[in-house]
């Protein structure tokens, strides 16, 4: 019994040493494939809805930039997802407009891995 113990407490802390060595995450990487299939036909680099492209340098047209829609809040806030706007369209639980990614007919929400790449990314601090 209670080598099952120690062997259990083993592996939990060697599983929690796996997942703090992960790789962080970067906007390159990780974030811009996910924005380039979901969102690049509105955010692309020609004729990007409201001015915004989020394909190629997509993190500098973010970081520290306030929102149009909500000139207070900054599209992406690094380390703070709950602060940026970015975050809050996402998640759909903007005040203003419609949740992203859209189409024409409707707002859908991305699947919840990719949701939670962007989330780690802003966590970590949002790396290039």
């Amino acid at each position: 019994m209670m080598i099952r113990a120690v062997s259990g407490i083993v592996a939990f802390v060697g599983l929690i040493a796996l997942l703090s060595a992960a790789e962080p995450l970067s906007y390159r990487k990780d974030v811009e494939p996910i924005f380039q299939g979901a969102c690049g036909d509105c955010h692309g680099a020609k004729r990007p809805k409201k001015g915004l492209v989020l394909t190629e340098r997509g993190r500098e047209n973010l970081l520290d930039v306030p929102s149009r829609m909500e000139p207070d809040q900054k599209l992406l806030v690094a380390g703070d997802p709950a602060a940026s706007y970015l975050w809050t369209k996402l998640e759909h639980r903007q005040k203003e407009g419609q949740g992203m990614p859209r189409t024409i007919f409707s707002a859908k929400k991305l699947p919840a891995e990719q949701l939670e790449v962007i989330k780690r990314w802003i966590e970590e601090g949002a790396a290039p």
